[in-house]
């Protein structure tokens, strides 16, 4: 991905900066990047998250984390807003008392309607909050499937079966939620308590792209099964017949 950061950008990082705010590292940028965008009445930074990225050279969650302590010391104020159901945020340096830039601050007030936001920026943000929110679908999702799989199955050949089968879901526009991978498992361990049939059987869906496991055409249990359904079909031609006669 480019860098949203321009040759010709550039930011101030001012004296008192640190020796009255105490601000060092990713906190020191992020902060100076933010004052220098908000010192004119009614201006706020709302650029996208991945501009901080680039600037700091930091992951997506430091910047998160430094704005969020930024905020709690009051340093910076945070405006959300809500654009076509999509949620982004808006930063501003407050203002400190008397211009001094002591720790005691006064927040400036915005008008809530009036600050117009740019279109490319708007994007952006929309853009981040997607991508956050895809990131940590995927990564709760993975880690939720694998602590399953762990808890219920030891054979390290059939948790790979298991996870191939999940693969298959996906691709197919299937996904499982946590609650269908747990039920999966269960109906695959009361098909058969043997672990080398539980693959074929895990292995047989996906080949198949099945949504669900179901026991071998050759196996015992599929056979008892296809025998019942038989039986219970003869009895009813005999209860028709008797009844006919």
């Amino acid at each position: 991905m480019a860098s949203k950061v321009k040759d010709e950008n550039y930011c101030l990082i001012q004296g008192w900066m640190l020796t009255k705010l105490q601000l060092k590292s990713n906190d020191l940028l992020v902060y100076a990047i933010i004052y220098g965008f908000s010192q004119t009445e009614g201006q706020v930074f709302n650029g996208s998250l991945q501009y901080l990225v680039d600037w700091t050279n930091a992951s997506r969650q430091t910047v998160i984390n430094s704005l969020k302590s930024l905020v709690s010391k009051g340093y910076i104020a945070k405006n959300e807003k809500t654009i076509n159901g999509v949620k982004f945020c808006e930063y501003y340096a407050t203002e400190l008392d008397g211009g001094s830039k002591n720790l005691t601050g006064v927040v400036k007030k915005l008008d809530g309607g009036s600050q117009k936001i740019r279109p490319n920026n708007i994007e952006n943000n929309i853009e981040d909050n997607l991508d956050i929110k895809k990131e940590r679908k995927k990564k709760t999702t993975t880690t939720s499937y694998d602590e399953i799989i762990n808890r219920a199955v030891e054979n390290p050949e059939l948790k790979d079966a298991i996870r191939e089968f999940i693969k298959m879901r996906k691709l197919a526009k299937k996904p499982m939620t946590d609650r269908a991978l747990e039920m999966l498992i269960t109906k695959l361990q009361k098909l058969t308590d043997d672990v080398g049939e539980q693959i074929e059987i895990i292995n047989q869906s996906t080949i198949n792209n099945w949504s669900s496991v179901y026991p071998p055409k050759d196996s015992p249990a599929r056979k008892a099964k296809q025998d019942e359904i038989r039986r219970k079909r003869e009895e009813e031609v005999g209860k028709q017949w008797w009844a006919n006669m």
